[in-house]
């Protein structure tokens, strides 16, 4: 597990025993909502609020003398420079927090894709597996696992996917902000990946293959609370 992953359990708990019984799509706008919620909540709480809202209001202020200024550019230099102090102050305030803040979103939308994202094949139609380097082949097996052979057809390794994963590879640094579910490859081993096109979950019944997925109705949901939120509470 990742550091992302750390709350996965949890998440796991919240959506097989209090969330089980709705549907997946209503349960993708809740998570989102809580989401923004959290996030939000804990960017309030963490963010100078009052002297954010004084520096918004100070290079808000900066702006409006600069673009009402009628002078020349050496004239103007100095509201200029007021105008880039203004936005960097407001920026330099919002930035920690705001950081911070977004590292619950992050570790929700991680679970979600491992969670909603894909799915094993429901059918007897195989995805395709692709193996690096090319002078391997991969092959989906009945039984979820893919058997890896070389170029004269012994087979080399035997993965299981008890999840839907869609790659699996060598432990790579990033692997300790993100873990992979599946497990890693043998770090010696002549296999440095395998990918399946594993088909892909729909939560929508209209619109194209991208506006079906749970990425697209998770972020809107998010964005949507996330405004509502941050209008409703007067988060800065």
């Amino acid at each position: 597990m990742g550091l992302l992953d750390l709350p996965a359990p949890l998440f796991d708990f919240v959506d097989g025993s209090m969330l089980g019984a709705l549907p997946p799509l209503v349960r993708l706008v809740l998570w989102a909502i809580a989401g923004a919620a959290v996030s939000l909540t804990l960017y309030r709480w963490l963010s100078p609020q009052r002297r954010i809202a004084a520096a918004k209001a100070a290079a808000l202020d900066a702006r409006r003398r600069l673009n009402a200024h009628d002078g020349d550019l050496e004239s103007a230099l100095p509201l200029m420079r007021q105008s880039m102090k203004a936005a960097l102050r407001h920026v330099g305030l919002v930035f920690p927090g705001a950081l911070i803040a977004s590292l619950p979103v992050l570790a929700l939308l991680v679970w979600l894709d491992g969670a909603y994202g894909y799915q094993l094949p429901q059918d007897r139609q195989a995805p395709a597996v692709s193996v690096e380097p090319a002078r391997f082949s991969g092959q989906w097996q009945a039984d979820s696992s893919i058997a890896v052979r070389d170029q004269g057809g012994a087979e080399v390794a035997h993965l299981t996917l008890a999840e839907p994963i869609t790659r699996i590879e060598k432990r790579q640094w990033w692997h300790a902000i993100v873990g992979n579910p599946a497990g890693y490859l043998p770090e010696q081993g002549p296999i440095d990946s395998v990918t399946i096109a594993l088909p892909e979950r729909q939560y929508l019944p209209v619109g194209p293959d991208w506006l079906r997925s749970w990425l697209a109705v998770a972020l809107t949901a998010l964005v949507i609370a996330s405004l509502l939120i941050m209008r409703i509470a007067r988060i800065a």
